[in-house]
């Protein structure tokens, strides 16, 4: 697959197709993958090593070994390895599988000179509800803030504010959706919110 190499870990075989997970190597200086968007299946990125820079929408994030970024279903994304002499690699989980068999599909594609042809890639990301998502993309859910930041200020309302976690991307996405968190913020594993 060009700069980046795939080690898939569990294919969803032992999990009755609902979760693969993979390990992921960057290559210096790899630009990743156009934005795209999934419609099936969910996404984590655990950064094992080297340093990761996602992008959502607009906003682009640094991301450092020990943590966690999530990719909603519909949420705009991309990933590369902004390091011209450092490989970085990622723990990655589909949920539900499907994006194991992509992987593979992926091989079994024929490079060309500059590598693999966009078309080709778009073709095979169809075939597991996949499509290009730009930062003005209808079902970008809205920008997160980076992990290495702090949520910011507290939220109004009753109590001190304490810290969550985004238990599950569909519950965060509800928050999201709700406005229950002032400082959603899934991509770093968090978000300050009132008592309730």
């Amino acid at each position: 697959m060009g700069t980046t190499r795939v080690r898939i870990l569990e294919d969803g075989s032992r999990t009755n197709k609902r979760l693969g997970v993979a390990e992921l190597w960057l290559a210096p200086g790899f630009n990743g993958p156009p934005q795209h968007l999934h419609r099936k299946h969910e996404e984590t990125f655990f950064v094992l090593s080297g340093t990761v820079d996602f992008t959502s929408g607009h906003d682009t994030h640094r991301v450092s070994p020990g943590q966690l970024v999530t990719a909603p279903v519909g949420t705009p994304h991309t990933f590369g390895n902004p390091d011209s002499d450092q490989d970085a690699s990622i723990l990655f989980t589909s949920t539900p599988d499907l994006y194991m068999e992509y992987f593979r599909d992926l091989t079994r594609l024929k490079p060309g000179p500059e590598g693999l042809n966009p078309a080709d890639i778009a073709e095979v990301m169809k075939k597991y509800a996949t499509e290009p998502g730009s930062p003005d993309h209808p079902h970008n859910i809205g920008a997160h803030p980076p992990p290495e930041a702090t949520d910011g200020p507290p939220c109004p309302g009753p109590g001190p504010p304490v810290k969550r976690t985004c238990a599950g991307v569909r519950r965060a996405r509800e928050r999201q959706r709700s406005s229950e968190c002032c400082s959603p913020s899934c991509w770093s594993g968090g978000a300050t919110c009132p008592r309730r």
